[in-house]
């Protein structure tokens, strides 16, 4: 779904991180490749007017409701592909 929203192709064995925004409200939100070892933290502001939704893993449904103040970590998986 990452790559129908305008997200890059990464080959399974390169160990990485993708963010891509869906949907974004503004043209400067691109996708964006890290490093696994990178942390990234993405916080809501406290005085946001609406409520993100991000999607984990959209091919296992999982999606999770933040509010103000709330914070995110993202970290890449320790499991290791074979």
């Amino acid at each position: 779904r990452s790559l129908s929203s305008g997200g890059s192709m990464i080959h399974p064995n390169v160990p990485s991180i993708l963010i891509t925004p869906v949907c974004p409200h503004s043209l400067s939100f691109r996708p964006i490749v890290l490093p696994q070892s990178v942390e990234v933290l993405v916080r809501v502001p406290a005085s946001t007017r609406c409520q993100p939704t991000v999607g984990i893993d959209a091919e296992h449904g999982g999606t999770v409701q933040l509010n103000p103040g709330d914070a995110l970590q993202i970290t890449g998986s320790r499991c290791v592909r074979q």
